[in-house]
Parts: structure tokens; C-alpha cells; sequence
């Protein structure tokens, strides 16, 4: 692809495979900490439908606590609901690694937050399938990682792994402790 004039953006064949991958692993995954997929319709263009989570994700969150009275910020309740949210995520990428699924892009925006304020894992599009006992079948490309969260092996042409996940996942609970975007202190 290092051709002139190469484009970067993704082919339809390579959305589908995504969305393909998505729709599969969100029907393996079933557990009160990962968003419930519904279905999926490929008419138009591929959509994919989930429950309603009435919050949004933890990105948007956090940023409505930091925009709050900033005396609430030491207010035991609040500590407690972010610690709740941490650990209802740390438990939803823990139930897909039991299921042998890396999810591939942990991060705040895809980690929902219910009306009752219970974290969601969201968003399987860059996850990948480990066999037991064997290689990992390939995952998604480290030009798929986001940034802010990625672990620094991605960003040499590693694939994710558990363990990559579980340092994005540190990321965002350092986001939960300073609420502050990643690197943003």
C-alpha cells in the first residue's frame, strides 16, 4: 500500500469483514457488563442494533462530572459510582477474555453507561478470537489503534493481545480517577 496516491481509507470488503466480525462476536458475548446486540442489517449499508444506553459512553460521563460543582468532586457517592463503573468494566473485558476475545480497542467511548449507571463494553469491531491452546488468529491491525489508549507494543505492528487490553483498560482507569482525557496531565 505504500503506492502514491494509495488511498488509506477502508475498502467495502474490509468493512464488511469488520462488521462481519463485530456481529460474530457480539452474539458469543452475553454478560450484564457488555452491550446486548440485537441484530444486524446489511440492506443499505451495515448497521448494527444494540440496547439503549441512556448515558452514553464514559468519555461523555466523566466530562459532565468535571463540568458538575467542582465540591462534589471529593463527594464519597460520586467516588463510589466511578469505582462501580471501573470495576462493572473491568468485569465485562474480563468475561470476553474468558470467551478468548481481546476486544482490541478499549476506551472510555466504548464503554457505555446505563440510565442506572452500570459500565457496558461496547464496540468488538477490532477484536479477535483466541483457540485454546493455539496462536491467536489475527486481530486487527495496529493502524486501527487509538491512540490515547493503545499499548506502546501496538505501535510497533503488534496485534492486540489480553494484555494490550488490559492496558487500555488502565488507561481509562486513570481517566475515572483524574477525570482527565488520557495524557491530558
Amino acid at each position: 500500500r505504500g503506492e502514491a496516491g494509495a488511498s488509506l481509507a477502508p475498502t467495502l470488503q474490509q468493512v464488511m469483514a469488520a462488521f462481519i466480525q463485530e456481529v460474530d462476536a457480539a452474539g458469543r458475548l452475553r454478560h450484564p457488563n457488555i452491550v446486548i446486540y440485537m441484530g444486524a442489517c446489511m440492506a443499505t449499508r451495515p448497521i448494527i442494533v444494540t440496547e439503549f444506553v441512556a448515558r452514553g459512553d464514559l468519555a461523555s460521563v466523566l466530562q459532565l462530572r468535571t463540568a458538575e460543582d467542582t465540591s462534589q468532586i471529593g463527594d464519597p457517592l460520586v467516588w463510589q459510582r466511578h469505582l462501580q463503573l471501573a470495576l462493572q468494566m473491568a468485569t465485562g473485558l474480563a468475561h470476553a477474555h474468558l470467551c478468548h476475545y481481546s476486544h482490541g480497542d478499549v476506551k472510555s467511548p466504548n464503554i457505555l453507561v446505563t440510565q442506572a449507571y452500570t459500565a457496558k463494553v461496547c464496540d468488538f469491531v477490532m477484536c479477535a478470537f483466541w483457540r485454546q491452546g493455539m496462536e491467536r488468529d489475527p486481530g486487527a491491525p495496529a493502524s486501527g489503534v487509538s491512540v490515547m489508549w493503545g499499548a506502546p507494543e501496538l505501535f510497533t505492528g503488534q496485534r492486540s493481545t489480553f494484555s494490550t487490553d488490559v492496558y487500555a483498560c488502565g488507561v481509562v482507569l486513570w481517566e475515572i480517577a483524574t477525570l482527565c482525557a488520557p495524557w491530558q496531565r
